[in-house]
């Protein structure tokens, strides 16, 4: 092939797909192999983008940027080139919250250019009821708690939806969310319905004020109905959108579901309980693993998402019988969005061979052309997004904080700077807060705000002894141990239900230990989305009287100001603060 590097295309052969990076080859199916009346479609599936509209900055000699809207725009226009008339491109959602510089636009930027790049359907995540009011970045929120969103909705020429999204106080579908319903295209003289559904944890995973009226219904039912509407309304062909994943360790074998965990993520049991042949593809979000899978004969498609890469699956009609060929359907998982590539992989992750030097990607035959439309628009908010990336805080990471593990050092070292910021007896913090490791060195507002861009406010909540025991077995007693917590020391236990609560007690800053009292009271710092009933603690959000809560400024802020005070390097914890005497965790 030489330097026709087909850049996506070869992520696997049409056939399947392996764990290790893929290279770019040239995948269009053989004509031989196809019935001449059948009419090819290219679906083009993306998901859990946060925003990531800028390519990665290479941070080493030697290492290629990856990702970015203006490469992927370049690759989907070559693949309209290539395929005129036949191509689609679906979101999975999660879209809009997650980068410093449009995060500050609160999303709309994100919709615009998602807008000019010519999506045809998109579904809503978690993630994208981030922002809240369209109050500016550190103001308390006031107004319409989706007023962000909506905002984004009406600026988008995109159809924007999901169907098991209610409202509380009629139980319709709101108006503004498009009714819920789906949305109908044609392509070739096939006419296709998608249906958008949005994960139902996302009531504990996003802030309740920012869902407030709103409620998540049971995903299958939604299906069903919306699904049933479409075909009433000639769809041949549904997509089903839905922000909700599931696993697999391998994908090199599109029709293997051995190395899926079947048991466990929402997607498989979603589509396990639906009428088989109700839907005929899927593009998932959610979860960020890659899939391209056939499950019960439907093709799946998740990336790891932040913009990095894409699948695609060629589908193929035989309009006599008005159904899809299933077995001449190809997937295509984690195609990189790579402006150039080494030539020895054809890819642009990792280093170069001695020697090597990046050449052009090449996609479908096609040099990858910027679009000057997107680049004017984009231009003003990278600018912005590479300064506000390289202004340091003035503040040292003396070592690499992992956010991963039973005791995660990032989560840690918030914890302890959340209790020390505050001065609170105890400070508990959630691991959802973070999206990204810290690595050492000098620490920029960019790098801050991608590990940590939630704009969650401090809260200060006063509990007696035996309510501060009762949160803790609320924290730490769940499975997924996803809290921090600093000034305290919990010991865990089993017991015929799980982790147990067997000991909390005060952690004082001079290293010395005291029992918490139930009828004493103590303060605990913790983010008023925790306040909420976030991440598992619904209990928390029923009836805390509002005397016992102090509301502070962005804790990201609060928290800064103390490190830049304190002038000392970022360290994790040097001991653990859960002691798990429980095997297995």
């Amino acid at each position: 092939m030489g330097m026709r590097m087909h850049v996506l295309a070869a992520l696997v052969a049409l056939v399947g797909f392996s764990c290790v990076r893929t290279p770019l080859r040239d995948t269009v199916p053989k004509r031989s192999l196809l019935p001449e009346e059948a009419i090819h479609l290219v679906l083009v599936a993306t998901n859990d983008w946060h925003a990531q509209l800028f390519a990665t900055a290479p941070d080493a000699p030697g290492v290629l940027p990856q990702g970015g809207a203006l490469t992927f725009f370049s690759m989907l226009s070559a693949l309209r080139e290539a395929f005129p008339g036949r191509v689609l491109w679906v979101d999975g959602g999660d879209m809009l919250h997650g980068e410093w510089a449009t995060g500050r636009q609160r999303g709309q930027v994100v919709v615009e250019a998602f807008s000019l790049m010519g999506l045809d359907f998109a579904t809503l995540g978690e993630g994208d009821f981030g922002f809240g009011p369209l109050a500016p970045p550190g103001v308390p929120e006031e107004g319409d708690a989706q007023d962000a969103l909506k905002a984004c909705l009406a600026r988008a020429k995109f159809p924007w939806s999901s169907a098991n999204i209610y409202s509380k106080a009629d139980g319709a579908r709101p108006t503004w969310l498009g009714g819920g319903e789906g949305h109908m295209v044609e392509r070739q003289g096939v006419h296709i319905g998608f249906l958008g559904i949005t994960t139902p944890t996302t009531s504990r995973a996003s802030h309740a004020f920012h869902l407030e009226g709103l409620y998540f219904g049971h995903m299958a039912l939604a299906v069903e109905e919306g699904v049933q509407a479409l075909r009433g309304k000639g769809a041949q062909l549904v997509v089903l959108a839905i922000h909700a994943g599931g696993e697999c360790s391998e994908w090199g074998k599109a029709r293997d579901l051995s190395t899926c965990n079947l048991a466990e993520g929402e997607l498989w049991q979603l589509l396990e309980a639906l009428p088989e042949g109700l839907v005929d593809v899927v593009v998932a979000g959610h979860t960020h693993k890659p899939l391209g899978h056939f499950f019960k004969g439907v093709p799946v498609l998740q990336t790891r998402g932040m913009g990095k890469s894409f699948a695609l699956a060629h589908l193929y009609w035989e309009p006599t019988e008005r159904r899809l060929l299933p077995e001449r359907t190809r997937l295509q998982v984690e195609i990189p969005i790579c402006e150039k590539v080494w030539p020895s992989r054809q890819h642009c992750e990792g280093f170069a061979e001695e020697g090597e030097e990046a050449v052009p990607a090449v996609f479908f035959g096609k040099a990858l052309k910027v679009d000057s439309k997107l680049e004017a628009l984009l231009e003003p908010v990278a600018k912005h997004s590479r300064e506000k990336a390289q202004e340091l805080l003035g503040i040292e990471v003396g070592e690499r904080l992992s956010l991963g593990g039973e005791a995660s050092a990032l989560g840690g070292m918030w914890a302890e700077g959340l209790w020390l910021a505050t001065k609170a007896d105890i400070a508990l913090i959630s691991r959802r807060a973070f999206r990204a490791d810290l690595e050492a060195g000098p620490l920029s507002a960019g790098r801050l705000y991608e590990s940590m861009p939630y704009d969650n406010r401090v809260a200060l909540v006063r509990f007696s002894g035996k309510e501060l025991k009762w949160l803790m077995q609320l924290a730490f007693g769940q499975t997924h141990g996803g809290f921090d917590l600093a000034g305290a020391e919990v010991e865990l236990s089993c017991s015929p239900s799980g982790r147990r609560l067997a000991k909390v007690q005060l952690l004082l800053a001079d290293g010395r230990r005291r029992a918490i009292e139930d009828r004493a009271f103590y303060w605990v710092a913790m983010s008023d989305f925790l306040l909420a009933g976030g991440d598992g603690l619904e209990a928390l959000a029923v009836g805390m009287p509002a005397r016992r809560v102090k509301l502070g400024e962005d804790m990201r802020e609060e928290v800064v100001r103390f490190w830049r005070q304190r002038q000392k390097p970022l360290l994790a914890p040097q001991e653990p603060r859960v002691l798990n005497f429980c095997e297995g965790g």
